[in-house]
């Protein structure tokens, strides 16, 4: 998990806290730690957990099967290496 800290501020685990998506409720969490007005990028494989996302403001992104969602992260991901 620590590779991850250096490219997200907030990691929500739904077993540790007892809710589930596309329960809105489990988003506003996640949100509650980031600074106001924080640009969001939530990537997830099924449509139907994208919705509560979206009415937060997050940007959001369907992971496909075929993993083509990665070209479109690696440069955003590259462009926060260093900064």
């Amino acid at each position: 998990m620590s590779s991850i800290n250096k490219f997200a501020k907030s990691v929500t685990i739904s077993n540790q806290v007892g809710l589930c998506k596309p329960d809105i409720e489990i988003y506003k969490r996640g949100d509650s730690f980031l600074p106001i007005g924080e640009e969001v990028l939530f990537i997830e494989d099924q449509e139907k957990n994208l919705k509560s996302a979206k009415a937060l403001g997050w940007e959001t992104l369907l992971a496909d099967e075929h993993c083509n969602w990665v070209t479109k992260v690696e440069p955003l991901i590259r462009g926060t290496e260093g900064g």
